[in-house]
């Protein structure tokens, strides 16, 4: 554990001297990474896009292709379709020595759990055959859940050909066909995975090498980050000579130094020209941003936002509140701008349904978080709730709409 501790620590020292004239950030200096082709980075909680550089830019996918593959795994498993026990016989199909491998050989047992940890620590090309052929019963079916899974999550700008992302074939004029995606549509991806399969995503992705003694394999995880920075704990890299060099990263934030929650930053970076450059780009995006983005909560869940009228009566005031704790990634000196959106609702579902919309924006005017506001009917008075009443069936009959500026209460 100590050995661990002082090579961990070691890491971290030699990247910030290799990385230093990039990370000398000052406290008033906007981000701007210049590696990549395109990259994004946002937070988890709440969605905040902190950084962007032609994010829907289309770019080939390379092997962060992987992350959906494991995607549709992890979903076949939750649905008792497959398990990780299963053990999958290695048909001559699935074996590729192109790019990186696990020497997969036909006629070879091996169980869907190391097919998984091959694919994602080491990212093994043959691993991601054989697991669409197993989950998918043929390559060409588990393609078909590719691009309909992409289509589900929101991944509006990106085509799947194979489950490795490896070159699908290559045209007359020596041009390649590849799976193709945005930086954005990763980010899409990534937020999909840890919001439904975190546990099992990181046992996997957060391993530092794989071993199998038999195979003499001795493989660190590709992912550059994980032996820099201490709470990174996934994703994937890819590489091909059309997407350049790529990666989908991760990096939980703790509670504590200016944080008011846990949290997580996501990334992605696209098309960089190096290896180092992979490197520099995400590292630089996690130190900047973690050290001058911190998670806020605004407003606690249930406690008073303000006070607003109702049906714009001077008379009839109620407090709004939030059912859950409005939170956002705020830089350490800026400033928000915050807005209440009222809408038109029935009065008799005033006690289970949102009667507005918080809206917090930047100086940009960007929205950087968003709450649907409650009202409390019960803590009206007889008489306030009375008033109420006949305010919504005067609202009824004259037709009366929501300007924003309060809550309109009708009688249906």
């Amino acid at each position: 554990m100590i050995i661990k501790f002082i090579k961990k620590v070691t890491a971290i020292g030699l990247s910030i001297v290799m990385l230093l004239p990039n990370v000398a950030f000052g406290a008033s200096q906007r981000f701007s990474d210049g590696f990549s082709k395109s990259s994004i980075i946002s937070d988890f909680d709440t969605g905040r896009v902190i950084y962007e550089k032609n994010p829907d830019e289309k770019s080939a996918m390379a092997s962060m292709t992987k992350i959906m593959t494991l995607l549709l795994t992890f979903d076949a498993i939750k649905e008792k379709k497959v398990s990780p026990n299963d053990v999958i016989t290695i048909e001559e199909s699935d074996v590729n020595r192109e790019g990186t491998n696990i020497k997969l050989e036909k006629g070879e047992k091996i169980t869907l759990k190391k097919l998984m940890e091959g694919m994602m620590i080491v990212s093994a090309n043959d691993a991601a055959l054989a697991i669409a052929r197993h989950v998918g019963g043929s390559y060409e079916k588990f393609n078909d859940m590719m691009n309909n899974k992409a289509k589900e999550i929101g991944m509006k700008n990106t085509t799947f050909y194979n489950p490795n992302g490896l070159p699908y074939k290559i045209n007359a004029d020596g041009s390649s066909t590849e799976n193709t995606t945005t930086a954005r549509d990763v980010l899409t991806l990534s937020k999909w995975m840890y919001a439904h399969y975190p546990k099992e995503l990181t046992e996997i992705t957060n391993q530092e090498k794989l071993v199998d003694s038999k195979k003499q394999i001795d493989e660190k995880n590709t992912n550059p980050l994980l032996p820099l920075i201490k709470n990174v704990d996934g994703l994937k890299t890819g590489f091909t000579s059309k997407a350049g060099y790529c990666l989908a990263y991760s990096m939980k934030t703790d509670k504590g130094d200016g944080n008011d929650d846990s949290n997580r930053l996501l990334g992605v970076t696209m098309g960089a020209g190096t290896e180092r450059d992979r490197q520099s780009s995400a590292y630089n995006s996690l130190v900047f941003i973690n050290q001058y983005y911190k998670t806020k909560i605004l407003y606690e869940k249930d406690k008073e936002i303000t006070t607003t009228n109702l049906n714009d009566s001077d008379r009839l005031n109620a407090k709004v509140f939030a059912k859950k704790d409005v939170k956002t990634l705020k830089r350490v000196d800026e400033n928000f701008k915050e807005k209440i959106n009222y809408k038109k609702i029935s009065i008799k579902d005033a006690k289970k349904k949102p009667i507005g919309e918080l809206v917090v924006t930047d100086k940009y005017d960007n929205i950087v978080t968003k709450s649907d506001i409650y009202m409390n009917v019960s803590d009206l008075s007889f008489t306030s709730k009375i008033r109420l009443y006949f305010g919504a069936l005067k609202n009824q009959i004259k037709g009366v709409n929501s300007t924003g500026e309060y809550p309109v209460f009708t009688l249906k």
